[in-house]
């Protein structure tokens, strides 16, 4: 198959097409093999496709700086990897793949074990068929460095795609990949420093790894003077662990594959464990049957503070990660909560580790925000040459609410992430969010190191004021009653049809029509701000996480940036009253919001966000078309319409839906009928929540005595 136009034209591909492209890829798989299974095989013909169409790059770059053609296309000198003729992309078919895979390793040794891990021999699960159809797509893309907007992109996409497994795959998939914000807050917490030994011993996807060196990229510094080190016990996930650091340019990576616990395999030539200067990791949790027999003569001498139960390999990993610190070592880690109080060898281990002043801080994280699993984690962080300031000292940080809820999993923002980050810097108390505890009351409370012991949490309960109280829902039983004639005989606006016949999409009354919206509507979306940091401006900037379920929008969270970070000028994007929001991709697409009030002067839509208003409300009122794309009719066409890496719909999928137009006069008729329900429906939660309030402030009178019943 001919690769697209874009490497004829010029035109780069960009990470989001290169996303859309590889998560396609698993169409092509599905029904033939688990899910689980996915990436090993889109991951492995993805290299194998960059090795070839990258050594051709090399080749015609070396030929126009005058080396001889054959010289350049058979000698390795100038090639990263050699590739060889009879194992180009071009020869790639499903009969030959084993062996070209054979033949690039014995070709470069850094390979070894890479390609051959994936398992296309698996004949009797994934077909000649699908693989043909597999080759057949990822022949569709050049994937050059030329070809790419810039250096980084395969890698994202390379991370992306390893982020959707894990959120598709779940509890399988949980385990080999860190959230990227989890594992940048961990390298931020960490610090890393050029020609540091950065080591994650047990590395899976190798996420951590790579924020490490992104983490000095973006300071501007020698990223590649980082020393990488890794160890994973899967195989497969370590042949990805490796394409990943590949991918993502990293020169300088040893990535060791087998059981950190039963075989560390990153050790000097005389057998001794290798020291870094930074270990960040995040183990498997609460691993059962995680090598006890091995701890017991462990010949490297690693569980010194004593040996875990056999159901919970929390610390015998932490205690491996200790020892492979150098005297001036930092490790950062994530772990169940359960390491701080849990009690028995534990509790003997967390003693010891608090004695010798090597924990130096503790942050509790929200729930769900791991793949598989939807418990609370914490970040150990240990010191082994604490500042005076920190010592005989552990610095506690709750960071249990610091998350965006979502859908599979909850997130870490920028914003949690530079708090805990700044209060981690500082090592100060500061009220409902740390508390830097002394050893002694660390050892009063029996080593016990549950954050909520140290971090004060609870909100002062408001006094509730009850004569307050009673007079609103007074008021709202006022506007109940204004409405209760019209809410209790809704007969009296509702006029059935004539005859008993059924009216369907097929059998509409004669007035009725069945019409595209698209003929109907002024449709736009806002632009993406320009690349740089955002400093203060003038317009509100309105994205989905500002569009609430009950339709209203969330005003008091707004951004505000400049006119001049849009690509366009703000006659595109620009909210005004009456205006219908939908977000358009991510897992609230299809949520929408009517702008009834607008408290800015200036306010747009972001690239997320689709405005949409009637084009003549003598034909479609804006109001309905609001009640319009709320009902099922519409949002059930919206959700069909799901497509792209992270699902979304785009102006023909809106424009396309289909919908039932009555005359206007009925339009605004049927607004006016449910425009009374929503009235009544505002007003009746409302008492229910001034009524909960006043049930909350007479128990805090009554049982303070503060007002007593009459005898």
């Amino acid at each position: 198959m001919t690769p697209r136009l874009h490497s004829f034209l010029d035109i780069k591909i960009t990470q989001k097409e290169l996303g859309n492209h590889l998560w396609e890829a698993s169409n092509i798989l599905r029904g033939s093999v688990d899910a689980a299974e996915y990436k090993h095989y889109i991951f492995g013909l993805l290299y194998l496709k960059r090795l070839s169409d990258v050594f051709e790059e090399e080749v015609e770059s070396l030929i126009a700086n005058s080396v001889k053609k054959e010289e350049a296309w058979q000698n390795p000198d100038g090639h990263q990897f050699f590739i060889p003729r009879e194992v180009r992309w071009s020869k790639i078919r499903p009969r030959t793949i084993i062996r070209a895979c054979k033949i690039i390793e014995d070709h470069n040794p850094e390979l070894k074990g890479v390609l051959t891990s994936i398992g296309f021999n698996i004949s009797d699960r994934l077909s000649s068929e699908v693989l043909t159809r597999l080759i057949k797509h990822f022949s569709s893309y050049r994937l050059r460095n030329s070809d790419l907007t810039d250096p980084d992109v395969l890698g994202r996409a390379y991370e992306y795609l390893i982020s959707k497994f894990a959120e598709t795959s779940g509890r399988k998939d949980g385990e080999f990949y860190t959230p990227h914000l989890v594992a940048r807050l961990l390298v931020e917490l960490l610090k890393p420093k050029e020609n540091m030994w950065v080591c994650d011993p047990t590395a899976g996807s190798g996420g951590i790894l790579i924020q490490s060196a992104k983490f000095l990229k973006k300071k501007g510094e020698d990223w590649n003077s980082l020393s990488l080190f890794g160890q994973e016990k899967n195989i497969n996930t370590w042949a990805i662990c490796k394409i990943n650091m590949l991918l993502n340019g990293i020169k300088h990576s040893r990535i060791e594959k087998g059981d950190t616990i039963r075989q560390p395999k990153l050790i000097t030539k005389d057998d001794h464990l290798l020291l870094f200067d930074l270990v960040i990791a995040n183990p498997p949790f609460s691993l059962k049957s995680w090598g006890v027999e091995i701890a017991e003569k462990d010949e490297y001498n690693r569980f010194n503070f004593g040996i875990p139960s056999n159901n919970y390999g929390d610390l015998a990993f932490l205690q491996h990660m200790v020892s492979t610190l150098r005297p001036s070592g930092r490790l950062g880690v994530i772990l169940p909560h359960g390491v701080l109080f849990r009690g028995g060898a534990e509790k003997r281990i967390r003693k010891a580790l608090i004695d010798n002043d090597l924990i130096e801080t503790v942050i509790g994280l929200g729930p769900n925000l791991f793949y598989g699993t939807s418990i609370a984690a914490c970040i150990l962080i240990i010191n082994k040459s604490k500042s005076p300031k920190k010592r005989r000292k552990i610095l506690f940080i709750d960071a249990f609410q610091s998350y965006e809820e979502g859908k599979p999993q909850n997130a870490l923002r920028n914003a949690d992430i530079s708090q805990i980050v700044t209060t981690y810097n500082s090592f100060k108390s500061i009220e409902k969010f740390s508390y830097v505890a002394t050893l002694k009351e660390i050892r009063d409370l029996e080593y016990n190191l549950n954050i909520p012991l140290y971090v004060e949490t609870i909100k002062e309960e408001e006094e509730i004021n009850l004569s307050e109280t009673i007079f609103e829902i007074n008021e709202l039983r006022k506007i109940e009653s204004d409405h209760s004639a019209m809410n209790l005989n809704l007969n009296t606006f509702l006029q059935k049809t004539q005859s008993d016949e059924k009216v369907s999409e097929e059998n509409l009354p004669s007035t009725w029509y069945k019409v595209n919206l698209g003929e109907f509507i002024h449709l736009e979306s806002g632009k993406r701000a320009k690349g740089g940091a955002l400093r203060e401006g003038t317009v509100a900037s309105v994205g989905g996480e500002h569009i609430q379920a009950s339709g209203e929008i969330e005003w008091e969270n707004i951004k505000y940036i400049p006119e001049d970070f849009y690509d366009t000028s703000l006659t595109q994007g620009k909210i005004k009253l009456n205006d219908i929001l939908v977000v358009k991709d991510g897992a609230t697409t299809g949520k929408l919001a009517l702008v009834r009030t607008l408290p800015f002067d200036k306010a747009a839509v972001n690239e997320h966000v689709f405005i949409v208003r009637s084009r003549n409300p003598d034909v479609l009122d804006n109001l309905y078309l609001f009640y319009l794309l709320n009902s099922s009719m519409c949002q059930n066409q919206i959700k069909r319409r799901f497509h792209g890496v992270v699902g979304g719909v785009n102006r023909s999928d809106l424009r396309t839906i289909q919908i039932i137009l009555p005359p206007v006069a009925e339009q605004k008729r049927i607004v006016k009928i449910l425009a009374m329900v929503d009235v009544q429906i505002y007003t009746t939660e409302k008492v229910a929540e001034k009524t909960k309030k006043l049930k909350k402030g007479l128990i805090q009178q009554l049982l303070s005595g503060q007002i007593r019943t009459k005898i």
